[in-house]
């Protein structure tokens, strides 16, 4: 299963995650998940198989996830190298505002 497949697997498990994936030294996020970092951290959006796609080095890992604390956004860590296990997982219920930076978002990054 490629790994695109995979996290659109993750993210029908997790609509209102964003889901970040290691891969080596770097997390990616896909889809609507790579327009929100984009909105939110000024990351550059690459497309990969008509994918959006940003990625940072996992030394920013600990800001990135301060951050989307700060502005209660559910997210959620897997790690390529482990199939896609796992690694941390926030849930703000009914506070979070994923949806709301999606919106923001895709505005922006149409």
């Amino acid at each position: 299963m490629s790994q695109i497949n995979m996290v659109g697997n993750i993210k029908d498990l997790f609509p209102n995650y964003v889901v970040l994936v290691r891969i080596g030294t770097f997390y990616d996020a896909y889809f609507y998940d790579a327009k929100i970092l984009a909105y939110i951290f000024k990351y550059k959006i690459k497309s990969v198989s008509g994918v959006d796609v940003v990625g940072f080095p996992t030394s920013s890992v600990k800001r990135v996830l301060y951050i989307l604390e700060q502005k209660s956004i559910n997210y959620i860590l897997v790690d390529k190298k482990h199939n896609y296990e796992e690694e941390e997982k926030q849930d703000f219920k009914k506070k979070n505002k994923y949806e709301e930076l999606k919106k923001r978002s895709n505005i922006l990054f149409r």
